[in-house]
């Protein structure tokens, strides 16, 4: 019984929020919520530092970007094998659909690419990233 009483009255706690920082869309809510748990599984720490220190509104969009960040990090540092370097490619492909076409089936990118047009940043750096990593350059600057 206690435990129902608390995943509800965080599940609204977190509709709240999503509300609050202009998340309305249903697929959007959605994406949001997946990146949030993924950096909570995957980055406790982080994800219980976002939740407590920042204001309610930032909470999901910096959730998005850490997910983002995240995920590309561990596709970028898996060990150079055949299937990590075609995963790699696969991410880097969606991605660079992702921020320029609108077109993507990864929740954390959806959400990533949202925060990115709700705040007026440009994916340009993004896609710079992904076609250095294309080449092997190291250096973005």
């Amino acid at each position: 019984m206690i435990t129902a009483l608390w995943d509800a009255a965080r599940t609204t706690v977190w509709e709240n929020i999503l509300t609050q920082a202009g998340i309305i869309a249903p697929v959007l809510r959605d994406d949001y919520t997946q990146a949030a748990a993924y950096v909570r599984d995957l980055e406790p720490h982080a994800h219980a530092g976002i939740r407590l220190c920042v204001p309610p509104a930032l909470q999901p969009h910096l959730l998005a970007s850490t997910a983002f960040s995240l995920h590309t990090d561990t596709v970028f540092d898996a060990p150079p094998t055949p299937d990590s370097k075609k995963e790699l490619a696969h991410w880097l492909t969606h991605v660079r659909q992702g921020l320029t076409h609108h077109a993507c089936p990864y929740p954390l990118l959806r959400a990533y690419r949202h925060t990115l047009a709700s705040h007026g940043l440009d994916a340009t750096w993004m896609l710079r990233l992904a076609d250095a990593a294309d080449t092997g350059q190291s250096d973005l600057r």
